[in-house]
């Protein structure tokens, strides 16, 4: 299990945000994210979504990689969870909806193996 403990702070603009949406940004709140890094938890997702759409890819690429891959696959769990932060705590907006997009996409490129060298890959 990994624990990690993260902020959602807002960083200062410069200029200055007005008092008014000043105050509406402060959303200053701690998470734990407990993650299982077990092969099994985190392989849990659902395949379909990917380029490589069957759980062999993966499996080849945990075995291959498994402390670079473990890592794009438990960094991907944490993403999840923000998500969850997001959609839950979050009032609906345009740019939380463009967010959450953005951070499936990084998920989809973190399990499908994009940032490591996959078993089909040859080497130059």
């Amino acid at each position: 299990m990994t624990t990690l403990l993260t902020r959602n702070e807002l960083l200062e603009t410069s200029p200055p945000a007005p008092p008014e949406v000043a105050e509406q940004r402060d959303c200053r709140q701690s998470y734990w994210a407990l993650i299982d890094r077990s092969d099994e938890a985190l392989l849990d997702f659902d395949a379909d979504e990917l380029d490589h759409d069957d759980m062999g890819h993966a499996r080849k690429l945990l075995a291959l990689h498994p402390e670079l891959y473990g890592n794009h696959l438990t960094i991907a769990k944490f993403l999840e969870g923000w998500i969850t932060r997001l959609t839950n705590d979050a009032t609906p907006c345009e740019f939380n909806n463009g967010f959450v997009e953005a951070l499936d996409e990084i998920i989809t490129h973190l399990r499908d193996g994009d940032f490591v060298t996959g078993p089909d890959d040859e080497d130059d």
